[in-house]
């Protein structure tokens, strides 16, 4: 669930399809599917895949200064990113296995792109089972709780340009250390759980508090703070 206040709206996230309701009486607005391309009320929430097309929707997040959302597709292992008030899809992130649009082949999105089909991957920019998404509108940041990966991945809202992760890495071929916890925002690395400092084993839900620039992370029965600049 994610609520927008400032307008009124209340967002769901449900399997095949994302649900928009009014939050002053939970009127359904809307729902965005593999049959609609926009809000609409005549479809169902069928699990699919393909651009604006869900497999398992579990994470959202809601950018009001610049009227966007995200989605977290646990089951394509995707972010996908919509306006808000049309409903239209503006693009997505993850490893493409294949693409009839911008999507690369067999890597990484370089930024929002069309037309891919999406697989779990642990490279950079790849998500396994993505759970929960983020946004810090201010600091044009997206978070993604890559759960399955146990890191928490960052990128820029406007191009989707991958910018770094935390978590524990056991090998690098970038900045990320080849053993431990990432002292902060890194690039490359291969991901691995860990229990230490600054370590994900049981990744699931991430929060931004933008006042103190903070990142919350529940895990492993405890939560831990990092730092939204810097991921110290």
């Amino acid at each position: 669930l994610a609520a927008d206040g400032d307008h009124g709206y209340l967002y769901a996230a449900e399997g095949g399809c994302v649900k928009k309701y009014r939050l002053s009486d939970s009127v359904l607005l809307g729902i965005i599917s593999q049959h609609s391309g926009a809000w609409s009320m005549s479809i169902s929430c069928t699990q699919s895949i393909g651009d604006g097309h869900f497999n398992g929707a579990q994470g959202i997040a809601i950018d009001n200064d610049n009227g966007f959302i995200y989605v977290s597709d646990s089951g394509s292992s995707k972010i996908s990113k919509f306006n808000a008030t049309s409903g239209a899809f503006i693009g997505s992130l993850g490893r493409s296995t294949a693409t009839t649009g911008t999507c690369p082949v067999g890597a990484a999105a370089p930024g929002w792109c069309t037309g891919g089909t999406f697989a779990s991957g642990a490279g950079t920019g790849m998500f396994n089972f993505p759970r929960s998404v983020a946004v810090d509108p201010v600091g044009n940041a997206l978070f993604v709780a890559d759960s399955l990966n146990y890191r928490i991945q960052k990128f820029a809202l406007d191009t989707g340009a991958f910018v770094g992760t935390i978590g524990r890495t056991n090998a690098t071929t970038g900045t990320c250390p080849a053993a431990g916890a990432a002292p902060g925002w890194c690039t490359g690395g291969t991901p691995t759980f860990g229990t230490a400092d600054g370590m994900l084993i049981n990744l699931n839900q991430i929060a931004v508090d933008k006042p103190n620039n903070a990142l919350y992370v529940p895990d492993n029965h405890r939560v831990q703070k990092f730092n939204l600049t810097t991921g110290a």
